[in-house]
């Protein structure tokens, strides 16, 4: 029928890999599989979470011939529930528990901390404890031993961000705030099997380009990331600047510097389904460096994390109910 099938196929075949310059069919398969338990997961009306993670970082800030230097080891354990509301979000109780090691120039704190949280709808309810004097070194600024009603802009204030990043796993309905697509993933790979909670789990392992998440998730985002650039606790500090409009003609260069920033960030999502295709684990594995310098103050930093959330108890019956 055709005069030149090889050359046919040739042609469909460079346009196949032209759609997607990293991955095969079978990579593009899983990535629909992966996804697909996203959204089955995102449908659940209620799970428990089992949470461990592991953050290292090293920053120095340098500025009109001064600079600072802190590094911090953290790590973090904790177990939750929850439960879906009327309003289709999530009402959470859990407990977690924070160790502690920062260095900061010729200061050392050092210490552990737990706290209870619960949250119905809008509402945030807190209660901390702790091992060591981190309220008297300024880290911690809570009441300890009592539940205290407090709002997103608060938290912020009462725990570190990277602790609070990992409530997301208890809460984010998204489950992983990076998308995984074949624009964005570099390259996939299938770890051994593992076992838990007495299921055998196959893991699904993408390394993602982060530029191309950049593209994928566009400008819309591009202002949260300028506040955890400048180092904000949250969006609301910046919003009180102004936002990027307050910069005019400089918003080139701050895409410029969050690229920067992304370009030597490497992110690895590992999905673990069950025989069902059922989301049973996510670890999530980051490591950052950047070296920029902004109005005056040059920022190098290197960090390092991982997170891995268990999940289990699917759509069990389970009640969560505010303190007071």
């Amino acid at each position: 029928m055709y005069k030149y099938p090889a050359i046919i196929a040739f042609v469909i075949l460079l346009a196949l890999s032209a759609c997607s310059p990293y991955l095969n069919t079978a990579d593009q398969v899983d990535i629909r599989r992966v996804n697909h338990a996203l959204e089955r997961f995102n449908q659940l009306d209620s799970f428990t979470t089992q949470l461990e993670g592991h953050i290292e970082q090293d920053l120095r800030v340098s500025f009109a011939r001064q600079s600072e230097s802190m590094t911090s080891d953290m790590q973090i354990s904790g177990t939750g529930r929850s439960q879906r509301n009327a309003g289709g979000s999530f009402d959470i109780d859990m407990q977690m528990t924070m160790a502690l090691d920062i260095r900061e120039d010729r200061n050392t704190m050092r210490g552990d901390v737990s706290f209870e949280m619960v949250m119905i709808g809008t509402g945030i309810y807190m209660r901390m404890n702790e091992e060591a004097g981190l309220t008297e070194a300024g880290l911690i600024d809570a009441p300890l031993g009592q539940w205290v009603f407090v709002d997103f802009d608060q938290m912020t204030t009462l725990l570190p961000a990277e602790a609070l990043e990992m409530v997301d796993s208890f809460t984010y309905d998204g489950l992983t705030e990076y998308p995984i697509t074949a624009n964005t993933v570099r390259s996939i790979s299938r770890p051994s099997p593992i076992t838990s909670g007495g299921a055998q789990l196959r893991g699904y392992r993408f390394d993602l380009d982060m530029l191309a998440v950049l593209d994928e998730i566009g400008l819309a985002d591009i202002d949260q990331m300028f506040a955890e650039l400048l180092m904000l606790d949250d969006l609301s500090g910046f919003d009180e600047m102004g936002g990027l409009s307050a910069f005019g003609g400089m918003l080139p260069q701050m895409e410029r510097l969050i690229r920067d920033m992304y370009e030597d960030t490497t992110v690895t999502i590992t999905a673990w389904l069950d025989e069902n295709d059922t989301l049973r684990r996510l670890d999530t594995d980051i490591t950052m460096r950047y070296d920029i310098e902004m109005m005056g103050v040059r920022m190098q930093m290197t960090q390092s994390s991982r997170e891995t959330a268990t999940y289990a108890d699917f759509n069990q019956p389970m009640t969560i109910v505010a303190p007071f």
